[in-house]
C-alpha cells in the first residue's frame, strides 16, 4: 500500500512479463492508492470494521472502473480478507496463496517471519502456509517493535537507507530457521535473496507473479 512498495510491484510486472510472457500484450493495471494515513490509524486503534469498510469503498471505485480482479498487494489487510470477499462482486486474489508454494519448493521447514505485529498476531501465515512449512518463528519483542517501526515510520513512507539491510541480516542472524519469509510487502525496497546465503521468500514477487498469470487467465 505505501507508494515505493507499489512502484515495486510495478516493477516486478514489467520484469516478470517481459521474461516470462513477451509475447502477450501487457495487461492493463488500474492502480487505486490507498490513504495510506487513514489505513494506520485504523490499523494501531483495531478499528477492523471501518478498516475493512474504507477498503470496501476503494474496491467498489475498482470495479466501477470495470477491473475483472483486485490485487491488495499487501499483507496485514488479510486481516479483513473475508469480509472484502463477501462485500466484492469481482475475485480478489490472496497473497497467502500465491505465496505457499514458495515453501514447498525451497523445502523451508522452519521460517523466520518478518512482518508488522498486527500480522504476526493475528497468525495469518500459521493459519495459510501450515500445510507448507512446519514451524513459523516469530521475533522476540525487541526485534519486533524494530521491524513495525521500520515499516511504518520508514519504509512506508519512502525512507530507505543502507543501514536497514544490515540491521536486517543481524536480526535474521540471532535465530535458527531454514528460511525468512518477508511477510510485509514493503521490506523487499531494502532486502532481498541476495543480501543472505539462506533461502527468502518475497510475498510481493510471488504475489506480483500469481497477479500477471490471473490477469492472463481471466481475459
Amino acid at each position: 500500500m505505501g507508494m515505493s512498495s507499489t512502484i515495486l510491484m510495478q516493477k516486478y510486472l514489467f520484469e516478470m512479463h517481459r521474461h516470462n510472457y513477451k509475447s502477450r500484450p501487457l495487461p492493463l493495471v488500474t492502480y487505486y492508492i490507498v490513504d495510506i494515513k487513514k489505513v494506520f490509524e485504523y490499523q494501531f486503534a483495531g478499528q477492523w470494521k471501518p478498516y475493512a469498510d474504507y477498503l470496501s469503498e476503494c474496491i467498489i471505485k475498482l470495479e466501477k472502473s470495470k477491473c475483472d480482479f483486485v490485487s491488495i498487494a499487501a499483507v496485514t489487510p488479510h486481516i479483513v480478507y473475508d469480509s472484502l470477499c463477501e462485500k466484492a462482486k469481482i475475485p480478489l486474489l490472496n497473497i497467502f496463496a500465491n505465496t505457499a508454494h514458495e515453501f514447498e519448493k525451497k523445502k523451508i521447514d522452519s521460517v523466520l517471519l518478518l512482518a508488522t505485529s498486527f500480522t504476526a498476531k493475528a497468525g495469518l501465515f500459521e493459519r495459510n502456509i501450515k500445510k507448507s512449512v512446519k514451524k513459523v518463528i516469530l521475533p522476540n519483542k525487541k526485534d519486533q517493535e524494530f521491524l513495525d517501526s521500520l515499516i511504518y515510520r520508514s519504509l512506508a513512507v519512502g525512507e530507505k537507507k543502507e543501514s536497514y539491510k544490515n540491521e536486517i541480516s543481524r536480526l535474521i542472524g540471532k535465530y535458527d530457521c531454514d528460511g525468512v519469509v518477508l511477510g510485509c510487502t514493503d521490506l523487499p525496497l531494502v532486502f532481498s535473496q541476495k543480501d543472505t546465503s539462506i533461502p527468502v521468500i518475497d510475498t510481493l514477487r510471488c504475489h506480483a507473479s500469481a497477479t500477471l498469470r490471473y490477469s492472463y487467465r481471466s481475459e
